[in-house]
């Protein structure tokens, strides 16, 4: 850890289910897909792939079709451009909603000038489209799923997101409602505060678990940090 006196460098927000309520629109995609080839959509598949990066959750779509004898004849970038191009419809179309407390934690941390990153596996055009209905400075830099060799639960986009802004990654908190998506946050050294939206999240290593963004302004996201691990 490099800067105790100014923690945190930056806060790394995760996107689906922490920043907005998408994941009915994708659970809705990825339903639509998988019974429009003749499979059977589950709940628990759908709270399989919650995190996941885009081309992994589409290959395990694919499997799920296979393990049921059905050979679709689709490939996997057909799938995440099938998946993209209905949940970005629905996004267009203002059809989601702000997880509780979570934008305005975001704006209050703008206002007091903690830098912010986006860090998602969902691809650039839908992540700007959301930004767009911010101040334009509220992210510094957007690391989406289509722009990482490797996504969560690699480490690797939050230490893209540390790099891009030129701060140590130890310096960061980051803010993620799965389980897969606090994988990678803790891999990454950061320290990781975790809403659970429709999965549960255990609390371990630098990471803590909230209930709820709502009511919780900078500086209680920042003590919960801290009982996570982060700058003292």
């Amino acid at each position: 850890m490099t800067d105790t006196k100014n923690f945190p460098a930056a806060v790394l927000w995760d996107f689906d289910g922490t920043l907005v309520d998408t994941e009915p629109l994708w659970f809705a995609a990825e339903g639509a897909f998988i019974e429009s080839h003749g499979g059977t959509w589950s709940e628990e598949l759908a709270h399989e792939l919650i995190g996941s990066a885009l081309t992994d959750g589409a290959n395990k779509l694919l499997d799920a079709l296979r393990s049921e004898g059905i050979k679709p004849d689709v490939e996997t970038d057909d799938v995440v451009a099938e998946l993209i191009d209905s949940v970005l419809a629905s996004v267009v179309d203002g059809d989601y909603t702000w997880r509780p407390g979570a934008r305005e934690l975001l704006l209050g941390l703008r206002d007091r000038g903690i830098r912010c990153g986006l860090v998602s596996m969902s691809f650039r055009r839908m992540l700007e489209t959301v930004a767009a209905e911010l101040p334009e400075d509220t992210f510094e830099v957007i690391v989406p799923g289509d722009e990482v060799e490797r996504g969560k639960p690699h480490p690797d986009p939050y230490l893209d997101a540390a790099a891009a802004l030129g701060v140590d990654i130890t310096d960061c908190i980051v803010m993620e409602d799965s389980p897969t998506g606090a994988k990678s946050g803790v891999a990454s050294g950061a320290a990781v505060v975790a809403v659970p939206n429709l999965v549960p999240v255990a609390p371990g290593g630098r990471s803590v678990v909230l209930e709820t963004l709502d009511g919780i302004g900078p500086d209680e996201l920042i003590d919960a940090a801290r009982t996570a691990g982060g700058s003292a």
